[in-house]
């Protein structure tokens, strides 16, 4: 009989431990062309929701050492690629509520990303990010909009321009 207990009792704390969606989901691309990668690209961060300055600060920063691994991160030439990603959505959610029950006080980061190039600039690929953390219990208590949103969206970002269209 304890051990009954015990096999439903692990994976239901494990649940309410760990809980659900974390902010990994990828960028999808609705518009879509080849990239050269070799040409230098510059990182533009613009905003429609409200979202504090180090916040932003940091995306910049994290976006501009992500795609360093992939292109050539240098000041605006004739023929660099300028990515742009707009942040349209930042809601830090509720810690306490994350807490108390899984999918509570959820932290939303959703944005566009648009890779242009030339003068006038011609729009080589663009598509969205649209990340949710709903982690509940201990973990999602705990949990920061740096450490699981901000952070990978520049890693969400590399990772969907190495993808051949």
């Amino acid at each position: 009989m304890k051990r009954g207990i015990l096999v439903l009792f692990v994976p239901i704390m494990a649940f309410a431990v760990i809980g659900c969606s974390t902010g990994g989901q990828p960028v999808v691309w609705n518009k879509s062309s080849e990239v050269d990668f070799s040409k230098p690209v510059n990182v533009k961060l613009v905003y429609d929701a409200s979202i504090p300055k180090e916040e932003m600060e940091f995306m910049q920063k994290d976006i501009e050492g992500k795609l360093g691994g992939i292109f050539n991160i240098t000041g605006e030439t004739a023929n660099s690629y300028t990515l742009t990603v707009k942040v349209t959505k930042y809601d830090e959610g509720s810690a306490c509520a994350r807490f108390m029950l899984i999918g509570l006080g959820q932290m939303y980061l959703d944005g566009e990303v648009e890779l242009s190039n030339g003068n006038p600039p011609v729009i080589v690929r663009q598509g969205e990010f649209k990340k949710n953390y709903c982690v509940g219990g201990f973990v999602g208590g705990t949990a920061k909009m740096r450490n699981e949103m901000t952070a990978k969206v520049g890693q969400a970002i590399a990772e969907a321009l190495k993808i051949k269209k």
